[in-house]
């Protein structure tokens, strides 16, 4: 018997290929809209660091992931690419790319971005003339003892003579071949060097062997094959077998021990679609063959021999895009590439994410909807029920995908909104729409209203819930009910009873329970209800860390098997609260959340998930490694807009997400990951913003994707970096982190950011490393690295040190002599006269200089400020500065990004003169470089972190910070004086006052941020804190109440006429007198 059992497994083992899936549509398609040069592909090729590089007929195009670059011959530039039309490429064993086209042959020199290219002009084709009868590179390759072999041929596929040239290492130009028989090797299309080290190639003659030593050659063709045996593509497999792709002959396989071929009968296509021509071939993971063939794609199985044809569908957008393929590859994170001769390039990722969205098909009556999805209910036959906004509810066949759907009574007296629906223990399904509760009848046709319940009015039912002793629960918009249906009671609780709770409504959404509790989720709070004791207690308001919730409107709960609350707020994130510790942690858009608004919650513990419903798509949450993945339309989720408790988890595992115009249904092991992180690289290094180019008087020495040190002068500290992930399936995913070892100690995660910059750096030894993770959070942890060393200046070197030492000493020496000589000179009282002269001039040079220097921080602090103000047709904008005797350092500024985003920063830096001045100076730059990011507490961190390493000292910056986008405005300060918004519909002045400490001064401060909107007619007022301590000549501030009224007085003005009044009103104050400290005022009227 177990001798048996081993046959069955082994005969399993064995066949478990011939089972494998056939792949399903999951084409990208890319093609000249997207940025390549042409829809022509020739070849494609990935080089070792993960770029595809893309052959067209109208040049070469490098793609990243995120962006093409695309190279073209350049008229009197040899330094450009010189073929337009690219065939094949090649990467030799030191890393140098190759690329074969018409003319030649092109190396890459990566150094410069730029090309080095070897001439076929010296040899003529052999019939023909015009532009594709000139000789091409076809096929380049690379023998074991490092000589260069190229396969040539022409475009319009006429016969040349002699095919095999090589490239001499002496002369660097192409030679051709010289077979020691005066053989013709014809038109040379493809290479492979055999494990082996066999050198074989194939062309129009069929497939050949060459012996590198002897010059001999062997051809092979098959038996029974037609007379044009082009061999376009070969492979080998893990058994050593040859595998060719041939012209006119199919798809072949070649043993090069016993020479025998063996065809496969994929050429039946050729009676379909018309030619069985083989152009690329690849074999997956599965070991199984892709061909790209004129005829259509397609995937072959060399163990059953079974062939799949791969074609376009108008129906399926996710099908390949084109018939006729030119080439394929695959590439290291799995996904296969397929060139078309006219379509452009396609990209199938095997990794397939399963979401099944179901929406509205106007042409197919038995499609869902059209309606929001807002309910969902699953019966004891297995059939699922959708509840919808449009009065009526829907059953769901799995088998054929079709809806049945079913009217509730009509449409009288009913909102048309079904709001929930379960089935209780008793079989009976209930829903709850428009404020009345209804059964399904027990003949499956039609709903019934029930008799419960209508003795407490009508009134939505949000949620049911049933707990183990059969006891129904509702959540009404008046109140929880309790439903007894042994006995046909119900109890009705309203939190008016319960006064100790403070609760502002009875509006409860969500209801779920544990062995002794109900827990109720409202728009003002978590509640529990002790069954036991029939107590009401409030949960998650209390003023201890930890332990109240991040947000009150609660619309989701759900409670996994060790009795965690998971709560999903609407503002606040995903909430964990224990039970037994009282503890709450939450989860925001800072922890990877897509948003704040968690709409549905299901378990999916057997697998360590959560998932979750939100309003940007669905989101699977990673209990063990607190990590989130957000998924969205472009994953095949329906909407990115989901209803408040439409989840539900079906008895055979489905999830169901409901929102609008459907809902998403899926199965947790359907979403697949990619778990091949990114290949990472340091793709550029910049000086003071410019990149710099390798050269031998250059910092960098060589390119820097292999540079592995730099070393740079003092003066040399301004540096950035630019650093790429390729990982090709959702790259605009692919998350980055980065730090320099030495100058922080912690990883700097910047989601998609891929730029890091360092400002001042001071002078030591560095160590930048980069590390990325694809849309599957699968880290590249060693990623790439570069070190950096920044010289000290001369004058502070070794050698400097001692000649300070020695000089210090000799002058010592000297003026030790040079002292009691003139102590002998001279009489004590010429002595002192001459004293007394010495210190009036110092004084006289020290107020000279001081001046000086406070009309340079004047003009310094002038050349700062913009020199125009943004011109915005809805706003009015106004500014005035007035600088005090002895500078005081403020300062404003705009920037208008390209979304129209208006940004406006006003700020003060602490400090009188110079450096005050020097501090705007800083501000400008930090602001240039910051102000485009849309995160404002973002920037404040980074102006933060930048002024403590520029070592100013005691120095700091307060600063005011806001964006206008449309009639939005978000701002937050960091120590400046209020803000005031004047609301012209109320005529009321508002102060907006952050508490913050200044910028430069603590590092991670909590500051806060306001968001608010301005209609037409309302004024923004900001100031500097020069205006409200202005003192009079007893002694009293302006103040800010003076302020307040005056900016009441006078709001409805327009922004000049308000500066006016208030810089009259200042200067009223202090009798025309110079101000002891700057007056700024910046004042912005919606128009």
């Amino acid at each position: 018997m177990a001798k048996f059992l081993k046959i069955i497994v082994s005969l399993f083992l064995l066949l478990m290929p011939l089972f494998a899936q056939a792949p399903k549509n999951n084409f990208v398609h890319l093609s000249i809209e997207d940025g390549l040069p042409s829809n022509n592909v020739f070849n494609i090729f990935q080089d070792r660091f993960g770029y595809i590089w893309i052959g067209t007929l109208n040049g070469l195009s490098r793609y990243d992931g995120y962006e093409y670059k695309n190279y073209h011959p350049e008229i009197e530039n040899d330094a450009s690419i010189q073929s337009n039309i690219i065939v094949s490429f090649y990467e030799d064993r030191v890393g140098d790319l190759w690329i074969g086209g018409l003319g030649g042959l092109n190396k890459y020199i990566r150094e410069s971005d730029s090309f080095r290219f070897y001439s076929l002009s010296d040899f003529a084709p052999d019939s023909g003339s015009g532009y594709f009868h000139g000789l091409t590179v076809t096929a380049i390759s690379e023998d074991n003892d490092g000589n260069m072999w190229l396969g040539v041929g022409l475009l319009n596929w006429d016969t040349v003579k002699d095919g095999l040239f090589y490239l001499d290492k002496e002369s660097e130009e192409i030679k051709k071949y010289e077979f020691s028989d005066n053989f013709n090797s014809q038109n040379i299309l493809t290479f492979l060097v055999s494990k082996k080290g066999e050198f074989w190639f194939g062309g129009y003659r069929g497939l050949g062997r060459l012996n590198p030593i002897t010059h001999k050659i062997n051809f092979f063709r098959a038996p029974n094959s037609t007379e044009n045996f082009g061999v376009n593509s070969i492979l080998e497999d893990k058994k050593g077998l040859l595998w060719l792709g041939t012209h006119e002959n199919g798809l072949q396989s070649f043993n090069p021990i016993d020479t025998v071929f063996k065809q496969y009968p994929i050429q039946s296509l050729k009676n379909e679609t018309g030619s069985s021509d083989i152009s690329g071939m690849f074999f997956d993971e599965s070991d199984n063959l892709w061909l790209a063939t004129s005829s259509g794609l397609m995937y072959f199985n060399p163990k059953t021999e079974n062939v799949q044809y791969l074609l376009p569908d108008k129906d399926n957008p996710a099908s390949i895009s084109f018939v006729a393929a030119s080439s394929i590859i695959g590439d290291f994170a799995g996904s296969i590439w397929i060139g078309g001769w006219e379509n452009g390039l396609n990209r199938y990722d095997p990794v397939r994410t399963e979401f099944h969205a179901y929406t509205n098909n106007p042409s197919d009556p038995k499609s869902y909807g059209p309606a929001w999805a807002t309910f969902f209910a699953e019966d004891h036959k297995k059939n699922i029920w959708i509840g919808s906004d449009q009065n009526f509810i829907s059953r769901f066949n799995r088998k054929d995908k079709n809806f049945t759907k079913f009217p509730i009574n009509g449409n009288n007296n009913l909102s048309g909104y079904i709001s929930s629906a379960f089935e209780d223990s008793k079989k009976r399904l209930w829903i709850g729409i428009g404020g009345h509760l209804f059964n399904l009848n027990s003949d499956y046709n039609g709903f019934s209203k029930a008799p419960v319940m209508q003795q407490f009015g009508s009134n939505i039912i949000h949620d049911f819930y049933e707990d183990e002793n059969g006891i129904l629960w509702f959540g009404r918009e008046d109140g929880l009910f309790s439903y007894n249906q042994s006995n046909n009671s119900i109890k009705h609780f309203t939190f008016d009873s319960f006064p100790s709770t403070s609760f502002e409504s009875n509006r409860i959404y969500r209801l779920t329970g544990d062995k002794n509790n109900i827990w109720i989720g409202t728009n003002r709070g978590l509640f529990k209800y002790e069954q036991q004791t029939g107590r009401f207690s409030r949960i998650g308001f209390s003023d201890e860390k930890n332990k109240s919730l991040s947000d009150h409107d609660i619309n989701s709960l759900y409670i996994d098997k060790s009795g965690i609350l998971w709560i999903g707020t609407w503002f606040g994130g995903l909430n964990r609260y224990d039970p037994q510790s009282g503890i709450v942690n939450f989860y925001t858009r800072k922890n990877g959340l897509a948003t704040n608004s968690i709409q549905g919650i299901l378990g999916d513990e057997e697998n360590g998930f959560l998932w979750l419903s939100t309003y940007a798509g669905i989101t699977r949450f990673d209990l063990n490694k607190e990590q989130f993945l957000n998924f969205n339309i472009k994953d095949g989720v329906h909407s990115t807009e989901f209803v408040d408790g439409a989840a539900f988890k079906t008895s055979k595992g489905e999830f169901l997400f409901g929102g609008a115009s459907g809902f998403t249904m899926f199965k947790s092991e359907d979403i697949k990951e990619n778990v091949t992180p990114p290949r990472v690289f340091i793709s550029d290094f910049k000086l003071s913003n410019k990149s710099v180019i390798p050269g031998p008087d250059a910092p960098l020495k060589k390119s820097i994707y292999d540079a592995s040190e730099i070393t740079l002068g003092h003066d040399q500290n301004d540096i950035s970096f630019e650093f790429l992930a390729i990982h090709f399936i959702k790259s605009e995913r692919n998350q980055y982190a980065y730090m320099l070892e030495n100058y922080e100690s912690d990883w700097r995660n910047v989601g998609s950011q891929r730029t890091a910059i360092y400002p001042n750096l001071p002078p030591g030894n560095y160590n930048f490393r980069v590390k990325a993770a694809n849309f599957n959070n699968y880290w590249n942890e060693e990623g790439a690295s570069i070190k950096v060393t920044i010289n000290y200046p001369w004058w502070r070197s070794s050698w400097a040190y001692v000649l300070y030492i020695l000089l210090f000493a000799g002058l010592v020496f000297v003026f030790d002599r040079f002292q009691r000589r003139r102590l002998l000179a001279k009489e004590r009282a010429a002595s002192e006269i001459k004293e007394a002269k010495l210190r009036a001039q110092v004084a006289e040079a020290e107020n000279e200089r001081k001046s000086k220097e406070l009309e340079e921080a004047r003009q310094l602090q002038l050349s700062m400020l913009p020199k125009e103000l943004p011109q915005l047709p809805h706003l009015d904008i106004a500014v005035y500065m007035q600088t005090a005797t002895e500078v005081g350092g403020d300062y404003y500024d705009f920037h208008v990004g390209l979304d129209g985003t208006l940004t406006v920063v006003i700020g003060d830096a602490t400090g009188h003169g110079m450096k005050a001045g020097t501090m705007v100076t800083a501000a400008k730059s930090l602001f240039n470089s910051y102000a485009p990011n849309p995160d404002i507490l973002f920037s404040f961190h980074e102006f933060t972190r930048c002024i403590k390493k520029m070592n100013f000292g005691k120095l700091s910056m307060c600063l005011t910070m806001l964006k206008f986008q449309g009639n939005k405005v978000t701002f937050s300060a960091a120590g400046m004086p209020p803000a005031y918004v004047y609301s012209k519909k109320k005529k009321t002045v508002e102060e907006n006052l952050f508490k913050g400490m200044p910028l430069g001064t603590m590092e991670k401060f909590p500051y806060e941020i306001k968001e608010t909107a301005l209609n037409v007619g309302d004024t923004l007022l900001l100031m500097s804190d020069g205006l409200p301590e202005l003192q009079n000549n007893n002694g009293e501030q302006f103040g800010y109440q003076r302020i307040h009224d005056l900016f009441l007085e006078v709001a409805e003005n327009s922004s000049e006429e308000i500066i006016e009044r208030l810089k009259n009103n200042g200067k009223s104050w202090v009798n025309d007198e110079a101000p002891d400290d700057d007056v700024t005022f910046v004042v912005i009227k919606v128009k």
